[in-house]
């Protein structure tokens, strides 16, 4: 093992330099941007380095050549990516409860019917039901449709049309205005004359 080229971040030996720049470039390009940008030094002085001749086994720890960045692989980078997005989101929805929780303090809040007879607060149930009762006696009640609103709620708009066509169409029965007022009177509209 002593006449091969050790690599200067793991130690692992190279036969000849072309395999140290592979190695290099593919493994550690994070690390040496300058050896990719064409420095040529980084290579002579990995093959200056001797690798000692260790016992089976045993490994020597590579020469520290400066601060070098933390290579991190595609799914570390996408694991810390969904962490902030995760983050982010955790943020904005408490940013969200703190808004509503001022807004619901800030609330002027109306005494129910109960409180203000001492009774205490109205359980949820019961104040809906309230509510509704109180919404239904505001209501006016419905009138009973007449005979006429009958029949021509149940006509279609064209069937209406056809026969308002065929009281006021001239040479059938009903003859034009004659025919027309005949049908409002059947409705019971008020006689235009």
């Amino acid at each position: 093992m002593a006449d091969k080229i050790p690599c200067p971040i793991c130690g692992k030996g190279f036969k000849d330099r072309s395999g140290l720049a592979g190695h290099i470039q593919f493994k550690h390009s994070e690390q040496y941007q300058g050896y990719l940008a064409g420095d040529p030094t980084i290579i002579a002085e990995a093959g200056a380095a001797e690798v000692s001749a260790a016992g089976p086994g045993e490994a020597h720890a590579p020469p520290v050549l400066g601060a070098a960045p933390v290579v991190t692989t595609l799914k570390a980078r996408r694991i810390a990516l969904e962490e902030k997005e995760l983050a982010v989101k955790e943020a904005k929805a408490d940013a969200e409860l703190a808004a509503i929780r001022a807004r619901e303090a800030n609330r002027a809040r109306v005494p129910d019917m109960a409180e203000q007879a001492g009774l205490g607060p109205m359980r949820p149930e019961i104040a809906t039901a309230v509510q509704g009762r109180a919404f239904e006696a505001r209501r006016p009640e419905a009138k009973e449709p007449k005979w006429y609103e009958k029949i021509l709620g149940n006509m279609s708009a064209s069937e209406g049309l056809a026969l308002v066509r065929a009281i006021a169409s001239p040479g059938q029965q009903g003859g034009g205005l004659e025919g027309v007022a005949t049908l409002l009177s059947l409705i019971g509209a008020k006689d235009p004359a």
